[in-house]
Order: structure tokens, then sequence, then C-alpha cells
């Protein structure tokens, strides 16, 4: 059962918001790096920044932790954190790209908030990045391109799994760079590739899978899928 204290709910509640920011500019820095060369003179104080931010979210659970004497005050609600991000979403991808967003109820899983959110950003300034890539040769001046994020419960065996897809309409992934999509530097072609790596990291460290694929309309579809912490889903 989670801690029912107000004063544990209030700290819990202030540490979300803090994290939402810190997410924010955390991620807002890793896009800078996607759009720029490994070799640009700003990648290194945008890494500072975003590993000095990642820091600032560590800090704050374990003051958190001192308080509560427990890491673990309240489950992440991913589908709450989602829609909170959506404006930001919005905001990042431009009014010239279609951006739909269905979510539902998922079990909580290994992935803190902050990191859920690093997931979402990066994968859509991924997509954000390839549609921009390929709306240069297109002659409709109208939507420059489509992106799609799918949150899901999914059963798999006798467990409860949080699944999340982001599909763009963009040129897809490169033949020569599938086998090597996660890797630093590498990424799909249109950015440092570091995103996508942090991406990979964090999906495993929970237990879970990320893969790629091609929509049937062309593009790119990231799927990751995380099991639900022990005891924590139905």
């Amino acid at each position: 059962m989670w801690p029912v204290d107000p004063r544990v709910d209030l700290a819990a509640g202030l540490v979300h918001d803090f994290d939402n920011l810190l997410s924010v500019v955390a991620s807002s820095a890793e896009g800078a790096m996607e759009l720029l060369p490994p070799d640009h003179p700003a990648t290194a104080d945008l890494e500072l920044t975003a590993h000095a931010v990642r820091r600032l979210a560590e800090l704050s659970r374990n003051l958190l932790g001192v308080l509560t004497r427990s890491a673990d005050v309240l489950p992440p609600d991913y589908r709450s954190t989602l829609k909170a991000l959506e404006p930001v979403l919005r905001s990042a991808v431009g009014p010239r790209v279609s951006l739909v967003v269905r979510d539902d109820d998922v079990p909580p899983t290994s992935i803190s908030t902050l990191d859920f959110e690093r997931i979402v950003l990066n994968l859509v300034f991924n997509a954000r990045n390839a549609i921009g890539s390929a709306a240069a040769t297109r002659e409709d001046v109208g939507a420059a391109g489509h992106i799609e994020i799918v949150l899901e419960r999914v059963a798999e065996g006798q467990g409860a799994w949080m699944q999340l897809s982001v599909a763009d309409d963009g040129p897809g992934v490169p033949p020569r760079l599938r086998s090597r999509l996660f890797d630093a530097g590498v990424g799909t072609g249109t950015g440092s590739g570091i995103g996508l790596t942090v991406v990979r990291r964090v999906v495993r460290d929970a237990g879970g899978t990320i893969e790629v694929g091609t929509p049937p309309g062309g593009g790119s579809r990231f799927v990751l899928r995380v099991p639900a912490r022990p005891g924590r889903a139905p």
C-alpha cells in the first residue's frame, strides 16, 4: 500500500513537478545535441547541462528518500505524465507536424517518471528530425509530416507490460544503420544518435525491449515494452 501521510504526498508532488521541469531541460539539451555534429563547439556544454540536470533529479529523489525513509513513495503514472507533456511535445514538433497521442492506463514499471519523459521527448525529437529531413524535399506546403504516440497496456505470459510506440512518416531508417541504430554517434542519420542510446539504456535497465520497424505507410515506428514492477499490476 502506498503511503497516505499528507506531508509525504505533498513532498512527492513537489518532487514530481520539479522532475517535470528538469526533464524538459535535460531532453531539450539532448535534443539540441541531436541537431549538432559531435565536434560542434556547443556539444560539450550541452552534455554538461544534461548531466547536471540528471544529477539534480537524482539528488531530489535522494532527499525525498531521506524524508520518507523510502525511495519509492508513489508509483509512476505514465498516462498522466504523457498528458501533461503533450503541450511541450506539440510546441517541439511545430505547427506543420500533425501530432496524435493515444493513451491508456498502464502498469507502473521500474522506469521513473523523469526517465519516461526523457524517453518520450527523445523519441519525438528523433521523429521530428526525421520528418524535417524529408520535408525539405516535399512540394506540399501544408502539413510537413505526422507523428503518432501510443501508450497502452499489453499482456505477456502471466504479467502485464507497459508498451509505448512512437511512429512518424519520415524517410525511415536507412538499411545500413539498422544494426547499429542505438549505438552512440549513429542514430537514424538525422542527428548524433545520443538520444536513442539513452532510450535503449533506460529501457534495458528496466528489463524491457525496444525495436524499430516500418509502419504500413512508411517511415519509422519505435516500440518499447517494459514489464510491470513485481506486485504492482494485477
